[in-house]
């Protein structure tokens, strides 16, 4: 039966440091029903378990009802409250915090999706961290970290080299498929605002991952190739496979934005992702080899015209400064994934309660 316990040991092997710097403290944590932040609150509670870190978390939900349907076992914990809030509204926190982990992604639904689904979504993203700011504006010694993008960079092609965190290229302002990308770019200057007025925030700009907790049904190519073999095939490659990507694995992510949340420059972003460059056609190929025991793509669906689209980060930034490896290699980080994704049980230590 697959759990997460040994990637969660994995994550506290690397940040141990990182979680005695919050040691008694209070996290408020925004987004803890996505892939990034359940990862973080559930090495919390592990923290709390293993290292003792008696830390309290305070987890923002739109829904606490539906929070605690779907995470009956964090919702239970005994260290987790649930506050009923929306970051697209002003924030009543009810108390002070020590740090605030700020990784909610707000979807265009409802009327704003039929409408101006662009807009909606870049206005989550900046009112969102404007009104998660001010809650830390009455927190001034908490250390606040913002899950922002590398699509703030913009459109990159295998003709470019990976993406620093010095690069000043961004997406074009002009198109509509811009609106995540140019809200977290106008969140990040909100960030570096807030800065300016002596608070602590720091970023870090997260890349494609996998691991447990991946949406299957969503616009991830690694979900969706997972869910295609499980399922029984073929993987389907929306393109004609020459796509670059790189996969950090959950439980590096994890303790990756440990160290910047930690020990991060306030003020300075920090790429979160691998710099071992995949193809689409490859990663479907890996994925294949280990349900098919043979490679069976795959459908293409398109042919691409002109240099080949990428997503790579240049992470040596985060290496040098921060002292961060990449541990779990991508083979190992899809089997691992695949492993939980063919077991039918949560894959939830049994013990955070």
């Amino acid at each position: 039966m697959f759990n997460t316990t040994d990637d969660l040991d994995e994550i506290l092997e690397v940040a141990e440091v990182d979680v005695a710097t919050f040691h008694g403290g209070r996290l408020l944590i925004t987004g803890a029903s996505g892939f990034v932040g359940r990862w973080f609150v559930e090495s919390v509670l592990w923290a709390n378990r293993r290292l003792n870190a008696q830390i309290r978390v305070v987890l923002l939900a739109r829904n606490v009802h539906g929070f605690i349907t779907r995470f009956p076992q964090i919702a239970s914990a005994r260290e987790v409250e649930l506050l009923h809030g929306d970051v697209l509204r002003p924030l009543s926190t009810g108390g002070s915090f020590d740090g605030i982990f700020h990784a909610a992604t707000v979807p265009a639904d409802g009327h704003d999706e039929q409408n101006n689904p662009g807009r909606a979504i870049f206005d989550g993203a900046l009112r969102g961290t404007e009104n998660v700011l001010a809650a830390m504006a009455r927190n001034p010694l908490a250390s606040m970290l913002f899950t922002s993008s590398g699509a703030i960079y913009g459109r990159q092609s295998s003709q470019t080299h990976a993406l620093g965190e010095t690069v000043t290229s961004g997406p074009d302002p002009l198109s509509s498929d811009s609106a995540y990308a140019e809200g977290k770019r106008a969140a990040e200057f909100l960030c570096r605002a807030a800065v300016d007025d002596g608070l602590k925030v720091k970023v870090a700009r997260l890349f494609a991952f996998v691991g447990p907790y991946l949406p299957l049904n969503r616009t991830f190519a690694a979900g969706n190739f997972i869910r295609d073999a499980l399922s029984g095939g073929p993987i389907v490659v929306r393109g004609d496979g020459r796509t670059m990507r790189s996969y950090l694995y959950a439980s590096d992510m994890t303790a990756w934005l440990w160290r910047v949340f930690a020990q991060g420059k306030a003020g300075r972003a920090y790429n979160v992702g691998s710099n071992r460059a995949t193809t689409i056609a490859e990663l479907a190929d890996l994925i294949s080899l280990r349900v098919h025991s043979v490679a069976s793509i795959t459908e293409r669906l398109a042919e691409h015209i002109g240099p080949v689209p990428s997503y790579l980060p240049d992470v040596s930034r985060i290496k040098n400064e921060l002292g961060v490896e990449e541990r779990v290699s991508l083979e190992a980080a899809l089997e691992r994934t695949l492993a939980y994704y063919r077991d039918s049980a949560t894959g939830l230590p049994r013990n955070l309660s």
